[in-house]
C-alpha cells in the first residue's frame, strides 16, 4: 500500500506541477488487443483517443498482422485517424522487444499518406524495485520524431509506467521537451488484452 501511495503521489505531483506551468497537457486512452491464431502469427488492433481532454477529440483505429513470441511482438497495421472533419489513412508498424533485460524497447513507425507525414517513436523503460499489484513500476524515456516536407521536428523526455490493480491496465506519464512549440505532458491510460 505504501508503494501505491508513493507512486500515485509522484504521478500527481508531476502531472499537476507541469500542467500548471502552462504546458500542453494530453490524456490518451489506448485499447490494445492481440490474438495469436497459429504458432507465432495472429492479428492485432488498437483503438486510441489521442487527447480525451480536447472538446473535439481525434481517434485512431488500427488493425493488422501480428508476430509474437516470448521476447517480442511485431505488428503491421493499417487504419485511420477520425474526427469531425473526416478520416485520414495511416500505415503503422509497432515493435516491442523484451530480450534486452532489464530494458524493454519500443518502436513505432507510422506514415500518413494524406499529410505525407512520417512518425518515428522510440522508447525504452527499465523496471524499478518498486512493485504494485504484482508488477514493477517502470521508468525510462520516449521520443517523437516527425518528418514532413523534408523538415524534422520532435521531442524527447522521461516516462513513468505504473501498473493498475486490474489485469492488463496501466498508466504511463511522459514529458516531452519539444524542439518547436509547447512541451507536452502526456498521460496514457492503457488496456492490453
Amino acid at each position: 500500500m505504501k508503494n501505491l501511495v508513493l507512486a500515485v503521489a509522484i504521478l500527481l505531483v508531476f502531472a499537476f506541477g507541469v500542467s500548471a506551468a502552462g504546458f500542453d497537457n494530453q490524456f490518451r486512452i489506448l485499447l490494445h488487443g492481440q490474438k495469436t491464431l497459429s504458432d507465432h502469427w495472429g492479428v492485432a488492433g488498437w483503438g486510441i483517443v489521442l487527447d480525451a481532454t480536447n472538446p473535439n477529440p481525434r481517434g485512431l483505429l488500427l488493425a493488422g498482422l501480428l508476430y509474437k513470441d516470448e521476447s517480442r511482438w511485431v505488428e503491421f497495421m493499417g487504419g485511420s485517424f477520425f474526427d469531425g472533419s473526416g478520416e485520414e489513412p495511416l500505415l503503422d508498424f509497432r515493435f516491442l522487444e523484451k530480450s534486452l533485460k532489464p530494458f524493454e524497447g519500443w518502436l513505432e513507425i507510422a506514415y500518413s499518406p494524406g499529410s505525407d507525414k512520417l512518425l518515428i517513436g522510440p522508447s525504452a523503460v527499465v523496471a524499478t524495485p518498486i512493485s504494485l499489484f504484482g508488477a514493477p513500476v517502470k521508468v525510462g524515456g520516449e521520443a517523437d520524431i516527425f518528418v514532413q516536407d523534408r523538415v524534422i521536428s520532435g521531442g524527447f523526455g522521461p516516462r513513468l509506467v505504473i501498473p493498475l490493480p486490474v489485469q492488463g491496465w496501466f498508466v504511463a506519464t511522459s514529458y516531452q521537451f519539444k524542439d518547436e512549440g509547447e512541451d507536452i505532458l502526456r498521460t496514457y491510460l492503457v488496456l492490453n488484452f
